[in-house]
């Protein structure tokens, strides 16, 4: 069961406050949230079920999590605390390993509030895509079925089509590494932070790329 439509529900509340009013808001609010928590319930087993969620590093490659991640592990310090002889205090349990996964949530977090607010301000809802590609940003393991996610977006026609397009057609080199054909090249680790790099990078440079024609197209069909 996938719950990633919750990180655009705040934009979707603030709309809705936009045009329907507070009532309606709090109502589909509420709604959003009864659906997973609802379709959750049969699985919960008690804390042991959150613990796969605590073991980041079980599940940790090819993200921009991981690249920031190498050289700590290269060094061992992955797993040491962030501020030593700091005992009974957060900095004594952030590990070095997770001091990254939280500062990109952190980002994220800061990315859904500005959407919401430009949306609640009336921005287009085609901001949402700033929050779904931050969401597949701040994973630990970018996987390549995560472009079901954007797909959507290839609908609008503008640089979020381009990118998501990209990202469709480049992500499959996540299967390189999962198959093993990068990672045990002489060199692997190398090889997979280029694929790593190449999939995550050139979707966004393309779109800007795709961006800015849009915007000169825009410029001369005015000055037309």
């Amino acid at each position: 069961i996938k719950f990633v439509p919750i990180v655009v529900l705040p934009v979707l509340i603030a709309r809705v406050i936009r045009t329907s009013g507070l009532s309606s808001a709090l109502l589909c609010g509420a709604v959003a949230l009864a659906v997973p928590v609802a379709t959750f319930v049969p699985f919960w087993s008690g804390g042991a079920t959150l613990l796969p969620l605590l073991d980041i590093n079980a599940r940790l490659g090819i993200s921009p999590t991981w690249l920031l991640s190498i050289p700590f592990f290269a060094t061992g310090l992955t797993n040491l605390p962030v501020a030593a002889g700091l005992h009974g205090t957060f900095l004594a349990v952030l590990t070095w390993g997770s001091l990254f996964r939280y500062v990109l949530d952190l980002a994220l977090l800061i990315v859904i509030a500005s959407v919401t607010i430009a949306v609640a301000r009336g921005a287009s809802l085609r901001s949402v895509w700033r929050i779904v590609t931050a969401f597949i940003w701040t994973l630990p393991s970018v996987n390549s079925w995560y472009v079901a996610w954007l797909v959507p977006a290839v609908a609008f026609g503008d640089a979020w089509a381009t990118y998501a397009w990209w990202f469709g057609a480049l992500v499959g080199l996540h299967f390189m590494v999962d198959s093993g054909t990068a990672s045990n090249l002489p060199g692997g680790i190398v090889w997979v932070i280029v694929i790593t790099t190449i999939f995550l990078s050139v979707p966004v440079l393309i779109a800007l790329r795709a961006r800015r024609r849009l915007g000169d197209r825009r410029e001369q069909a005015h000055a037309g």
